[in-house]
């Protein structure tokens, strides 16, 4: 059975080059194009990992992994941030909320 990868990124090139290449690798991809469909769709799916654009429009990746860290029923879930913005504040900020 694949593991499931709930994938967020509002850049449609990017998630779907991303997904394909998920997909190659054995998992089941769920995309989503923002954080709150993420937020519906972890309620949903029984995900085994999250991967969040830090920066997305709508409701970007921090605060949702804020709130899939502050529920109990997905605070066990693994978030991985996938973004170009490597500065130190953003890297830390990920890492104090749960990532």
């Amino acid at each position: 059975m694949s593991k499931k990868i709930i994938l967020a990124d509002d850049n449609r090139t990017f998630l779907m080059y991303l997904g394909l290449l998920l997909k190659r690798f054995g998992f089941k991809v769920i995309p989503a194009e923002n954080g709150l469909e993420v937020l519906k769709l972890v309620k949903l799916i029984d995900a085994d990992v999250v991967m969040l654009d830090v920066h997305m429009q709508t409701m970007d990746g921090l605060s949702v992994l804020r709130h899939i860290k502050g529920d109990k029923q997905t605070v066990h879930t693994p978030v991985i941030m996938v973004s170009s913005d490597s500065s130190r504040e953003t890297i830390e900020s990920c890492k104090r909320n749960g990532c």
